[in-house]
Parts: structure tokens; C-alpha cells; sequence
């Protein structure tokens, strides 16, 4: 299984490249290809993780380059929203202001165990949160799908897409000891 060791990193590197395309496709009001892309990108987060997983393809680099992807992809899913006028910059600085604090205490507090673990659960908590949302919003301007339609799927990525992250984590914290 070495041969597609390069897998993982391939799929974060497509999610990079191709997350711009959304912003693009929501300026043009063309939602229903939107959605679509996103979810697709959305996807190769769950199968990096996965094939990162199954083919003991873990490195610093795949979780760099997934952790950029999760970035570019939510930065991307945002600013489409913005340029098309659904939502408004006080919003993203908001939603910046959220993740910027986060982060920072997770960095300022990294010795303190308890401190850490919280913000290991908070940030892939509102790093999902911010998805459902945007993903529901998607939904909603390409086919009028409401969010409460939504909520069963996004409850079972949220189960599955945490277990994998999860996994993806333990198994490189312990290789690293």
C-alpha cells in the first residue's frame, strides 16, 4: 500500500486548489454547481483523513496540508456568501474573531492539559458548526432545501468526520512519543 501513500496529501492539495472555485461560482449566483463543489470538497476532507489512516500514510505534512485545506475550503465557502451579498463582513470578522481566539488559547495555554483538550474539542466544533451552516445555506439558494431537512446528515458527518479526525490525531500523537 506505499504505492498510494501520496493519496492523502493529494486529496488536501485538490481541496486547496479547487475551494477558490466556489467564491467564484456564488459571485455568478450559480449556486447548484456551488453546492455541489462543496460538498465534493467537503468529501475529500473525510477521505484524506481515512486514507491517511488506512494506508499508515500519517505525516506532519498531510495534517498541515489538511488543517490549510479546512481553512481554505470554510475561508472560501464564507467569502462566497460575501460576494454575493448573504452575508455581511461584520459576520466574518465575527466568525474570525471566534477562530482567532480559539486557536490563540490552544497556542498561550498549551501546557495545561485540561485547557488543551478543550480547545481540541471547541475547534473542530466550530469548524463543523461553521460548515453545517454554510452548507445549509448552499442548500437553500441551489434547490430550497431548509437546514432543519439538513440536520440528520450533517449529525452523521459530524459522528463520523470527528471519529476519523479523531483517529487521524491519536495515531499521530502516539507515533510522535
Amino acid at each position: 500500500m506505499k504505492i498510494f501513500s501520496w493519496l492523502p496529501n493529494a486529496l488536501s492539495i485538490i481541496r486547496i486548489v479547487l475551494s477558490p472555485l466556489i467564491v467564484i461560482l456564488a459571485y455568478q449566483q450559480r449556486w447548484t454547481l456551488a453546492f455541489v463543489i462543496l460538498l465534493a470538497l467537503m468529501l475529500t476532507d473525510f477521505f484524506d483523513g481515512l486514507a491517511a489512516i488506512k494506508l499508515k500514510a500519517i505525516s506532519k505534512l498531510g495534517a498541515i496540508l489538511d488543517e490549510v485545506g479546512d481553512s481554505v475550503l470554510s475561508a472560501s465557502a464564507v467569502l462566497g456568501l460575501f460576494v454575493s451579498g448573504m452575508i455581511s463582513i461584520s459576520a466574518i470578522l465575527f466568525l474570525l474573531l471566534i477562530w482567532i481566539v480559539l486557536t490563540a488559547w490552544a497556542i498561550w495555554f498549551s501546557k495545561p492539559q485540561i485547557v488543551k483538550r478543550i480547545c481540541t474539542v471547541l475547534l473542530p466544533f466550530y469548524y463543523l458548526s461553521v460548515v453545517f451552516t454554510l452548507v445549509a445555506w448552499y442548500a437553500k439558494k441551489a434547490f430550497g432545501i431548509k437546514a432543519i431537512c439538513l440536520l440528520p446528515i450533517a449529525l452523521l458527518a459530524l459522528i463520523v468526520a470527528g471519529y476519523v479526525k479523531r483517529h487521524r490525531l491519536l495515531t499521530f500523537f502516539r507515533a510522535g512519543k
